[in-house]
């Protein structure tokens, strides 16, 4: 299987993520492009008006193990290390740190199947993160969170609840998901509790996660991350 994006797909992710003027790091790990002989990290910088831009990008990838992009709202300064373009990076290159974030607008909420590592999930384990991240994000709202963007990370689900608040957090995004793993963790489901730095890198929607073989015959094939469902509160936090 070749490498895929939905163009469509990314362009209304981002648009629902992405603030006007915003700037975002494109990030693709173990990434082949046309025109590089071997594999590396594939990084650029994109703003909100350059959205075509980026997925001009993404569709010079040919093989690649998954793709993300940063949801805070990232210093448009960085801007001048690939300016609406991306690059295979060398070792020493920079890419985001949390010192680069401007302010956190997203409580990133990951939740996976427990399953050996380095293989694909099933449809069922999928699923089941599904159905976890529901139950989170009306959980949340019933405690006076606005309700949150669910979305299909490939392997798992994703809750992105609209929040602003300094890069700096004084730890709030780690509380909430160590407090989020202790009230919804079990035998067959967990939330990643590790994804609570202000520059955490985030799948992006229409583009393929390949993690080990792609092996329908035994249900764990390669499948596309994408945004599942966006309540109108949710849907106006990229527009503000």
């Amino acid at each position: 299987m070749s490498y895929r994006i939905d163009a469509a797909e990314i362009r209304r992710a981002l648009e629902l993520f992405m603030q006007p003027g915003q700037v975002t790091e494109l990030r693709v790990l173990n990434c082949k492009i046309d025109n590089e002989y071997r594999p590396g990290t594939y990084s650029g910088y994109f703003d909100r008006e350059h959205i075509d831009d980026l997925i001009e990008a993404c569709q010079q990838i040919r093989s690649a193990s998954a793709c993300y992009f940063i949801p805070n709202a990232v210093k448009p300064e960085l801007l001048g290390r690939t300016f609406n373009r991306a690059r295979i990076i060398k070792d020493k290159d920079p890419t985001t740190s949390d010192h680069d974030i401007l302010e956190r607008r997203w409580l990133l909420i990951d939740v996976d199947a427990v399953r050996p590592a380095g293989i694909s999930a099933t449809l069922a384990e999928k699923a089941a993160t599904e159905g976890m991240v529901t139950a989170i994000d009306y959980w949340l709202w019933e405690r006076g969170f606005p309700a949150g963007i669910i979305g299909d990370s490939g392997n798992g689900a994703h809750l992105m609840v609209p929040i602003s608040l300094p890069a700096d957090d004084k730890g709030f995004c780690q509380r909430m998901l160590n407090g989020l793993a202790k009230e919804f963790n079990n035998g067959t489901t967990k939330v990643d509790i590790s994804v609570f730095n202000a520059a955490r890198i985030w799948k992006l929607p229409g583009t393929l996660v390949c993690k080990g073989d792609n092996a329908p015959a035994i249900g764990r094939e390669w499948r596309m991350a994408k945004v599942l469902c966006v309540c109108k509160e949710a849907q106006h936090a990229g527009a503000d």
